[in-house]
């Protein structure tokens, strides 16, 4: 998933008719906008995709199959600079050119868990797969510089069960990985300078929160990263960095569940 995006109101979703029952709820829970024509907007909802072409004006519903990711599946959802769709599922890493009606599968047989889009470059992005070798589990990047019609490996593989993924705004060479360890579901953050061809991996405090999620970076400061990170007992915990994951801070601990972050532009409030 994606909680560093925003969140779609309600009222929004009722211009969509009819919306079928799919065996969930019909919310949305993902919202992105296109980062050249803000005219393109992608909603990921419980019943597929949910997509717009003029401001929210008009909408037209994607469903799971056409974007190849399971009914039940809340998969990661992004646009890049020539407004093609970037899906990653566990069914797929599917990407369509012409915004929802065809979809390609760029040529990997690796597991794609997460993916972002370089906000100062956005026909680049940045893929993580999931590895298993030696009885481990790993990950390793990918990456396209053509709005995902062609990909290369990027860097090193590092080991680690991978979450999520974000490229820092200010530093693009800079990304973080939040990943658990499978064998005493320990949650950490990896960090890499140089697009992967080293890491350095930092232990996360909340040893009852094992699935940390990547909530936002800071688009102005690089060293200052939010993770949300369901608890054991029950609610979120979100804790920051600010020193580009050496030491760790819990700043909320929620009793229910954080469905969406966001950050104040001038990054003052959260």
């Amino acid at each position: 998933m994606k909680p560093r995006a925003c969140w779609l109101v309600a009222a929004a979703l009722l211009a969509v008719q009819p919306a079928r029952a799919n065996g969930r709820y019909p919310l949305s829970n993902q919202l992105v906008v296109a980062p050249k024509d803000p005219s393109h907007i992608a909603v990921r909802a419980t019943f597929g995709l949910v997509l717009s072409v003029d401001k929210g004006k008009s909408w037209r519903w994607v469903c799971e199959a056409a974007a190849q990711f399971v009914n039940g599946e809340d998969p990661p959802i992004e646009v890049t600079a020539d407004n093609s769709l970037v899906v990653a599922s566990s069914q797929a890493f599917t990407v369509s050119p012409d915004f929802g009606c065809n979809w390609a599968l760029p040529e990997s047989e690796q597991l794609i868990v997460d993916a972002d889009v370089d906000r100062g470059a956005p026909q680049r992005i940045v893929s993580s797969a999931s590895l298993f070798d030696a009885g481990k589990y790993g990950f390793a990047l990918r990456q396209s510089l053509d709005n995902g019609v062609t990909w290369q490996p990027l860097g090193v593989a590092a080991e680690g069960f991978v979450q999520t993924l974000a490229i820092a705004p200010s530093q693009p060479k800079r990304i973080y990985v939040s990943t658990t360890s499978l064998s005493d579901g320990t949650p950490s953050v990896l960090r890499t300078d140089d697009e992967g061809a080293s890491w350095h991996p930092f232990v996360l405090p909340a040893k009852d929160a094992p699935v940390p999620y990547i909530a936002a970076i800071d688009p102005l400061n690089a060293d200052r990263v939010y993770v949300r990170a369901p608890a054991a007992q029950g609610g979120d915990v979100l804790l920051v960095t600010e020193n580009a994951g050496a030491d760790w801070k819990q700043v909320l601990k929620a009793k229910v569940t954080l469905a969406g972050f966001a950050l104040s532009p001038d990054c003052a409030q959260l």
